[in-house]
């Protein structure tokens, strides 16, 4: 397994800071010298380009985005962004499906109905013809288990 190469020595660059005050505490030279680097003009930063010092940045303190959590907002604004079209989709299905539903309502209660009156007419017809009302509750209750077997498997549908 290949091993990194070990980082080549550096050496620090002296920069001379010149002021005009008497006396100066050295800490808050270099700290007011710091603090002006992120502001200081183009002027002087070409300036410093060609001297090789133009390598210093970040003493402003700039906040830098994280780009893990810059990925997840921007996964999550997209998909915040589709919930209108998810909503409206789900809306139509919706609505499909109760209108489908309440047809097939309609279709099992006008089915239910013709049978049942069927159902009445040949229990009428049964009695009228003088059959044992035992008899005829029998005949009746076979049918009636047939229609609601009937209805059931149309129910399923």
């Amino acid at each position: 397994m290949a091993t990194p190469m070990p980082a080549a020595p550096t050496q620090a660059t002296l920069i001379p800071i010149m002021t005009t005050a008497a006396t100066c505490d050295a800490v808050a030279l270099a700290e007011a010298y710091t603090a002006r680097w992120p502001q200081q003009e183009n002027i002087i930063r070409d300036f410093l380009i060609p001297l090789g010092i133009d390598t210093n940045h970040g003493y402003a303190k700039t906040v830098v985005e994280n780009s893990e959590v810059a990925t997840r907002r921007t996964t999550l604004e997209q998909r915040r962004d589709r919930l209108p079209q998810w909503v409206a989709r789900a809306r139509t299905h919706d609505d499909r499906a109760s209108r489908r539903a309440d047809r097939h309502h309609r279709q099992r209660k006008a089915r239910a109905d013709t049978l049942y009156r069927e159902l009445n007419a040949q229990q009428n017809a049964l009695s009228d013809q003088g059959m044992d009302s035992y008899a005829v509750r029998r005949a009746v209750s076979e049918r009636k288990a047939e229609i609601d077997a009937e209805l059931g498997v149309i129910m399923a549908q």
